[in-house]
């Protein structure tokens, strides 16, 4: 791991590189974002390409269908209007006209009136009762009577004036013997009779079918589920499209109502007759638009993706770009504190190579990175001993190992290195790993403890001094006060009255409580503090042994839970005690009375309000105080002496029922938090 070069152009130098990468991702998703929806309306426009190459074939097939039934219903029209006339050539007259009428009887329904007009334009004969109609006027008959020619006229549909119908004219020329005009055989159609199958045909709602002349003149025509008869429509695309092609499709615009539509058209052979089927293109896309739907909205969806997909990424980048600059700046900045802290640093790598030393290590142990540019040559001249470098190397190697398996933080080993000079320095060494397994470096730290170590052994000289010393005095104080004590006992031999041995026993009993505490204070080496309920249950015991008159009589119950104090509340808690402990004795039990003795010391209540008071409690259930206590305790040296201890460790005294005596007091302040219980 190498330190970074702090240089000028490296913002630049990102802010260039985040720029390119940002305008890479717009460009990107642009892109992206073009190719969804270009698929999208690709889709849309083939599915429509589809769908109407589909309806064209549709309507294609129909159309060639409706010509078939056309062609043939007029050929038979047309053989019958052939016979009919036949019929009359040979016979000057119709009397057949009714059973030839009767031959035809599938189409009856459609057809009107049927009648032969002679060469006047008078009727002949009709299937309409009193026909006395002339027909010169017609323009099928001038047709015929102007052209020689044998051919099926049909006529565009007119409303009859005998029926007020609808009609087509069907009608053919008759020939005198010698090839003149002779006449016009007429049938009427009815123009619905080719609707039956518009109606059908399932072709959309807007769609249009219909058999039109080639005068540009409907026969008939069903419109957006209209049936309409002899519009004219010459200035339509389908006769724009004729000359070109007599079948074939188109797509164009209705003048009638507007509507797109997909044509197909067809013309009938031997008759001047197109047949068109027509769907809406409106209809046809229609259809599609659930599809288009879910392309649309599968393209929106997409578009969103790669935008958000793009913001992401270009969020990621910008983070990278502020992360890199910030552990540029990190680096920096590490690098100013490692070269300003005062304790040595060090950087190595994973292969053993010592990266940097900051000029702490420098100045403390005197090696540059010219000196020990490895561990190999650290190892060799920080700690020339063998055996001690071994132990060094082996030990530094396990703890790496170790906070690597269980992911915890070096443990600092306190070692010895030889300086450069050959001075001898003491060092606490703890490393910590960072970066990757494939390029792991370690920092190093070596905290100089010399002067601390020096320092410390100082302190603890004077301490074991100090400490021989305080020994010294509590043994010696404690050799005093049984001096004195054995004294008072030399006197109370000689003396002949009981109340001075009382006295001096009295003394006695409170120089010896005295004396027990410094005992167990140079036993323990404790001179801070005293565990005052150990103290109180030794030096309760012997002072009951050594005061009960009336042995087995009285019992001693002690209740002490462990408190520490100082020596100054110490000695007067066990003067207190010996003193109520000797009134009890001595009072309380008269003529060999049974009875207990009881000592309690007792922490506060846990709702104890601050400061927090311990009990220390003395009674007896013996015979009492007596009723003149109050008058009799201030002439009582006994008793003024506990009024005087229990102020001295600020304490209060309370009285009870019989014999109890309680002292509240709280433990000094500076052992206060360690007097209460756990």
């Amino acid at each position: 791991m190498m330190w970074p070069m702090s240089n000028a152009f490296q913002p630049k130098f990102l802010s260039l590189l985040k720029t390119k990468e940002m305008l890479f991702i717009a460009v990107l998703t642009l892109l992206l974002c073009a190719g969804i929806w270009y698929g999208a309306i690709s889709t849309i426009s083939t599915a429509r390409a589809d769908a109407l190459a589909e309806d064209i074939l549709k309507n294609g097939n129909l159309a060639e269908l409706q010509k078939e039934r056309v062609s043939s219903s007029m050929q038979l029209f047309d053989q019958f209007i052939i016979t009919l006339r036949d019929d009359y050539g040979h016979h000057e007259k119709s009397g057949l006209l009714d059973k030839r009428f009767l031959a035809i009887e599938s189409n009856q329904a459609y057809i009107g009136i049927v009648s032969i007009i002679d060469a006047k334009g008078d009727t002949v004969v009709s299937t309409a009762k009193d026909m006395s109609i002339n027909f010169a006027d017609r323009a099928y008959f001038k047709a015929h009577a102007s052209d020689p020619k044998d051919q099926l006229l049909i006529g565009a549909p007119i409303l009859g004036k005998l029926t007020g119908k609808w009609l087509i004219s069907l009608t053919r020329r008759i020939n005198k013997p010698d090839g003149s005009f002779g006449g016009v055989v007429f049938v009427a159609l009815d123009p619905s009779f080719f609707a039956v199958d518009f109606e059908k045909a399932q072709i959309g709602p807007h769609s249009a079918m219909g058999l039109i002349g080639l005068d540009g003149i409907t026969r008939v025509r069903r419109n957006n589920q209209k049936v309409s008869y002899g519009e004219d429509i010459r200035n339509s695309q389908l006769f724009k499209e004729l000359p070109g092609a007599a079948n074939g499709h188109y797509v164009a615009a209705a003048a009638s109502d507007g509507q797109v539509r997909s044509v197909s058209y067809r013309t009938v052979p031997n008759y001047p007759l197109v047949i068109i089927v027509a769907s809406s293109v409106n209809d046809i896309m229609e259809s599609l638009r659930p599809r288009e739907k879910i392309y649309l909205v599968t393209a929106a969806a997409g578009t969103l993706l790669a935008l958000a997909l793009a913001s992401v990424i270009l969020i990621a980048l910008n983070t990278r770009a502020m992360r890199i600059a910030e552990l540029e700046e990190g680096s920096e900045r590490l690098r100013s504190i490692i070269d300003a802290a005062p304790v040595p640093m060090a950087i190595n790598d994973q292969a053993g190579g010592i990266l940097y030393l900051n000029p702490a290590f420098s100045s403390t142990f005197g090696y540059t990175l010219g000196d020990i540019p490895d561990l190999v040559q650290w190892w060799n001249k920080a700690y020339p001993d063998p055996e001690y470098r071994q132990w060094i190397v082996q030990t530094w190697g396990a703890e790496i190992e170790r906070t690597k398996l269980t992911q915890t933080s070096f443990k600092p080993m306190e070692v010895n290195i030889r300086c450069k000079d050959g001075a001898i320095k003491t060092v606490q060494a703890a490393a910590a790993s960072y970066g990757d397994e494939m390029d792991q470096s370690h920092l190093v730290t070596l905290f100089d403890t010399t002067d601390l170590q020096l320092t410390k052994q100082a302190l603890q000289d004077t301490l074991n001094a100090k400490t021989g010393l305080l020994n010294e005095v509590h043994h010696r104080v404690k050799n005093n006060l049984q001096v004195i004590s054995s004294l008072l006992r030399l006197e109370s031999g000689r003396m002949q009255r009981e109340e001075t041995r009382e006295v001096l026993a009295d003394m006695m009993g409170r120089i010896r409580s005295m004396a027990m505490l410094h005992e167990s204070l140079y036993q323990s080496g404790i001179f801070a503090q005293i565990d005052l309920a150990a103290y109180l249950k030794r030096l309760a015991t012997e002072s009951f042994r050594g005061q009960a008159r009336n042995s087995g009589a009285v019992q001693l119950a002690l209740d002490l839970s462990p408190c520490n104090v100082s020596l100054d509340q110490a000695t007067p808690c066990a003067l207190l005690v010996n003193e109520l402990l000797s009134n009890c004795l001595k009072h309380a039990f008269p003529a060999g009375r049974k009875g207990t003795v009881r000592i309690s010391l007792t922490p506060p209540a846990n709702n104890s309000v601050s400061p927090a008071r311990w009990s220390l409690c003395v009674s007896d259930d013996g015979i009492g105080l007596p009723e003149d206590f109050e008058n009799r305790q201030h002439h009582s040296l006994g008793m003024q002496l506990v009024g005087d201890l229990v102020m001295q460790i600020g304490g209060i005294l309370h009285t009870g029922p019989g014999a109890t005596f309680t002292i509240a007091f709280a433990p000094d302040a500076s052992q206060a938090e360690k007097a209460l219980p756990a």
